[in-house]
């Protein structure tokens, strides 16, 4: 049996998505998160191994992709634990369970493991794991089945040590359908028999009509490029000659109560790329002013490239700089110049002597479609 589910988090903005796979061969879960906490953005993947009576075997996380941080953790079942390293795990012996405290995911971990009926409640110590700092501690909680049909139930969730009480509605498969307050299963729309089904609502959710007000003059630095471009890219050798050449598209929209920019660059563009040609990269950038650092947060996602960068934006003149580590740890530069209401100029430098000079690694001329 296999499962695609969305939710949304109610009290802060973000989404999450979870692949759950059930078989012969036990339970996988595999999970993407995106959030926000103290202002940060967020993003998690998890996965989580269990045999067929949903006794966790296994799980795995990671918050910032291969160079953030990340936690794997073994068990035997019968509450004993071990890190990737093999070596134990002491404090969390007697814990069955875990708990991720952004993903609603693990509270269905008990409610199949217990199998509770009506009436019945289990006391359940469970690893806790709090993101998107990934510590771990034990912590004490309690499930009560209060209804229980085909189609589903109602489970009461209790958190001891904090006396959090809520009422979850969980669906056939003991997943939560809501969580009042803290999340809701995303309503689901068919796009054919070859696709997964898409949340109706995720849009709905992450697009924004503009700038957040309270934020409205300092998000003007990039927000004055919100709109679709087209450009034309070249590439540099080494020794500064020029090498490939190609087209591409950037689009730019507000999103997330409009506190946030997020783009997506294509290369090459979806005309000039045809059968046979090379993608060379179809990612997003997620742009977000920080006042307490008084500069932009900026975290780049190239997925076919496999490459997640965290970088930091500021004007320079009437130029914007980006600049942060390449993933030799040499410094990079983006540079925004030469910026008009329907044009900007775009290079990429990086420094091979600890910042002393620069060579331009590729530069793009971007003009407003039409």
């Amino acid at each position: 049996m296999e499962s695609h589910v969305w939710w949304t988090p109610l009290e802060l903005p973000g989404l999450e998505q979870l692949h759950l796979v059930e078989n012969e061969m036990g339970v996988v879960a595999d999970g993407l998160v995106l959030g926000i906490e103290h202002a940060t953005p967020f993003r998690l993947w998890y996965q989580v191994w269990t045999d067929n009576d949903w006794n966790v075997r296994e799980c795995l996380l990671q918050v910032g992709g291969e160079q953030g941080q990340t936690v794997h953790l073994s068990t035997d079942g019968q509450g004993h634990w071990t890190d990737a390293a093999g070596i134990a795990y002491s404090t969390l012996d007697g814990c069955l369970d875990i708990d991720i405290s952004r993903t609603s995911f693990t509270n269905t971990l008990p409610v199949r493991r217990l199998a509770l009926t009506p009436g019945e409640s289990a006391d359940l110590l469970v690893a806790y794991i709090t993101v998107p700092d990934l510590s771990i501690r034990p912590v004490q909680q309690r499930y009560t089945c209060l209804s229980r049909t085909a189609s589903g139930g109602i489970y009461r969730y209790e958190g001891l040590e904090s006396n959090f009480t809520a009422d979850l509605l969980v669906d056939a498969q003991g997943l939560v359908v809501d969580y009042p307050g803290i999340w809701k299963r995303t309503e689901m729309r068919p796009l054919g028999d070859d696709f997964p089904s898409q949340p109706r609502t995720v849009l709905k959710g992450l697009l924004a009509s503009g700038p957040h007000p309270e934020l409205a003059d300092k998000l003007q630095l990039f927000g004055q490029f919100i709109g679709d471009w087209e450009f034309d890219w070249t590439d540099y050798q080494s020794d500064g000659t020029p090498g490939q050449t190609g087209k591409g598209e950037i689009h730019f929209a507000w999103v997330l109560e409009g506190r946030v920019i997020q783009d997506v660059w294509i290369f090459r563009s979806r005309e000039e790329g045809r059968p046979g040609w090379l993608v060379d990269e179809w990612g997003t950038t997620i742009r977000f002013y920080d006042p307490s650092r008084d500069a932009w947060r900026i975290s780049w996602h190239g997925p076919v490239n496999h490459v997640v960068r965290a970088l930091t934006a500021r004007p320079v003149g009437n130029e914007i700089w980006v600049e942060g580590p390449n993933p030799k740890g040499q410094p990079l530069r983006w540079m925004f110049s030469q910026i008009t209401s329907h044009s900007f100029h775009w290079s990429n430098f990086v420094s091979e002597d600890g910042g002393q000079t620069w060579r331009m690694q590729e530069e793009l001329e971007a003009h407003r479609m039409a």
